[in-house]
């Protein structure tokens, strides 16, 4: 159920967490935000400096957003250099809100490789439940804003269309 180099939740665990939170929505109706995050260029970290600093890259992102967020808060390794986060209670809005304070920590963390300072940079797609579609649908939603923010210069944040207006 967790990721063995960043200690985050693997996918497993997400498929099994989501089915609580969604069961925990039909309750409260307090909406939920998912982030799609990837880091920047991240082949290229690790064709100049090694797989052992990818890999240190990697785990220090998951560092910063585990550490970054609620105790209520999901937080997935979602793929290679994805990531994944689900934040019960927050609105698109809000969902953007948290997405880019954790962009700007992470630009601003001293990453180092070999002695020297290394920038590392996010891309975030943000999402909001509707309530009605699979939770797949709404980090598909998420994959789609991520795609944009990437398109629009890497770095940045970008929040989904509500279903139906993509």
């Amino acid at each position: 159920s967790v990721d063995e180099l960043t200690g985050l939740l693997n996918r497993h665990a997400f498929t099994i967490l989501i089915d609580k939170v969604l069961a925990e929505y039909l309750r409260s109706q307090k909406p939920i935000a998912m982030l799609l995050v990837d880091i920047d260029h991240f082949k290229e970290i690790n064709d100049r400096q090694g797989h052992l600093v990818g890999d240190r890259v990697l785990n220090e992102v998951a560092g910063l957003l585990s550490g970054s967020l609620r105790q209520s808060d999901i937080a997935v390794r979602w793929g290679g250099e994805e990531f994944l986060v689900v934040l019960s209670g927050c609105d698109d809005a809000e969902g953007h809100r948290i997405a880019e304070n954790l962009r700007q920590k992470i630009e601003k963390a001293p990453f180092e490789a070999n002695g020297q300072r290394i920038t590392v940079t996010v891309s975030v797609g943000v999402s909001q439940y509707d309530g009605v579609e699979l939770p797949g649908q709404t980090i598909s939603r998420a994959d789609i804003a991520l795609y944009a923010a990437k398109g629009g210069g890497r770095n940045r944040v970008e929040v989904a269309a509500k279903p139906g207006l993509a």
